[in-house]
């Protein structure tokens, strides 16, 4: 993920350049869904601390985090890069480089999402997770 997320964005940016200008009201509309997706991106990670990683790690003893936008939904940070990617795609006018990077990032997202959760499950059964709330 750390090499496929910038490659996204410059992959999009390449097509934009050989697309032309971007439509006023696709410019603003994708600046505005961006931004939005930052500021989810970084309340996230923000939530989390210094618990924030690009590798997937339980600490010890440590609690689930549940405040921030973990208070309202499991993985705020991928639905915020999904935002960026949107967003970027439609501020560059690169809707074909946009949608291929929504499905990759999909791909990639799930399998991640799925290795936290075992890492997740594996902590709480061994003892080592301190927060015994179940994710739903």
């Amino acid at each position: 993920m750390a090499v496929v997320y910038p490659s996204i964005f410059v992959l999009m940016a390449i097509e934009g350049a050989t697309a032309g200008p971007t439509a006023g009201w696709l410019l603003l509309g994708g600046f505005t869904i961006f931004v939005l997706a930052k500021a989810l991106k970084l309340w996230a990670i923000a939530a989390l601390g210094p618990r924030w990683s690009y590798r997937v790690l339980v600490l010890p003893a440590a609690p689930l985090v549940t405040n921030g936008p973990y208070r309202r939904m499991r993985h705020p940070n991928y639905l915020a890069v999904f935002g960026e990617i949107v967003g970027f795609a439609m501020m560059v006018n690169a809707p074909w480089a946009g949608t291929g990077s929504l499905l990759l990032f999909g791909v990639l997202v799930r399998r991640r999402i799925a290795i936290e959760e075992h890492a997740l499950e594996m902590a709480r059964g061994s003892g080592l997770h301190a927060s015994s709330t179940p994710r739903e």
